[in-house]
């Protein structure tokens, strides 16, 4: 995902070079994150007397299916042609590494949040879990989903519409065995009370997420949520600015510093931490962390 906030970083340059150029960028106009040379700006949408016509229907077939839907962000391959998106998410080492902290996920129950287009999914369903429920907030990313789940016949795998906060309050179920969050934390409004609701049902989460410190993010605002101390981020601009935009439900979102969100873990119950060290990607974005928190 660091190609994705990469260009995510590279919005409000690209929107002020246009503006120079007479382009204006209003809030009818979008980037796409899918184009070949990383982002490509789309104007307004064209009044009613458009001359769009419906292209003709193909012969049926998996790569027919995928192209129902455009502004795809994974990159998928079928019969030996890659398709969507840019991001190859469908062999994430991140999710490697964490099935593998936990000695793998054959026969386990598991709990996705934010599944964006099911790569993830496809990964832990193909590493022989028994089931997966994966709950997505976006309109958009979730009919992705549904067509990988048909293409690669996910038999496991159950896709959800909707924000996940209220599954996780709701939820009366059997535990799961783990719970995946990629990249799901740092777009939470309040990340505590998320952590707080998984500690009850599972004994196990699997975390990639992006982190606070003195740099990040911008502007800095320090704040503290139950007693867990972040710095509070804005995606209003991402959320204006990006066509297939990826990101949470919520338009802000509290990040914790590194300390606080093992603190908040340990807090819940989930303390035996397995960890990959910090890292900072070399293109300047926000420190990261992958690993798994469990009981």
């Amino acid at each position: 995902m660091s190609k994705v906030h990469q260009l995510r970083g590279s919005l409000v340059e690209a929107r002020r070079e246009l503006r120079t150029r007479g382009v204006e960028v209003d809030s009818d106009s979008r980037f796409n994150l899918d184009s070949d040379d990383g982002f490509k700006f789309i104007p307004r949408p064209a009044g009613s007397g458009s001359n769009y016509v419906e292209p003709p229907t193909p012969a049926p077939s998996p790569i027919a299916s995928f192209h129902v839907l455009d502004s795809w962000i994974s990159r998928f391959d079928i019969d030996g042609e890659s398709v969507g998106g840019q991001v190859d998410l469908s062999t994430d080492e991140r999710i490697t590494w964490l099935m593998d902290a936990i000695g793998g996920v054959k026969g386990n129950r598991i709990l996705e949040l934010g599944p964006l287009e099911g790569a993830h999914t496809k990964m832990l369903c193909e590493a022989g879990a028994s089931s997966v429920i994966a709950i997505e907030g976006s309109r958009a990313s979730w009919l992705h989903c549904l067509v990988v789940k048909e293409i690669f016949e996910l038999s496991q795998a159950r896709f959800l519409y909707g924000d996940f906060n209220h599954y996780v309050d709701q939820y009366q179920g059997p535990p799961f065995d783990a719970v995946l969050a990629c990249a799901v934390l740092y777009h939470q409004l309040d990340p505590v009370s998320l952590i707080s609701g998984l500690s009850r049902l599972t004994n196990t989460v699997l975390v990639w997420t992006s982190l606070a410190d003195d740099g990040f993010p911008k502007p800095a605002m320090e704040v503290e949520v139950s007693g867990y101390r972040g710095r509070k981020m804005n995606y209003h601009e991402d959320r204006n600015l990006i066509q297939n935009y990826c990101g949470g439900v919520d338009q802000e979102a509290v990040w914790l510093y590194h300390d606080e969100l093992l603190r908040c873990f340990a807090d819940n119950g989930l303390s035996r931490i397995e960890s990959k060290p910090i890292e900072r990607p070399d293109w300047g974005g926000a420190p990261h962390i992958l690993f798994a928190a469990s009981r």
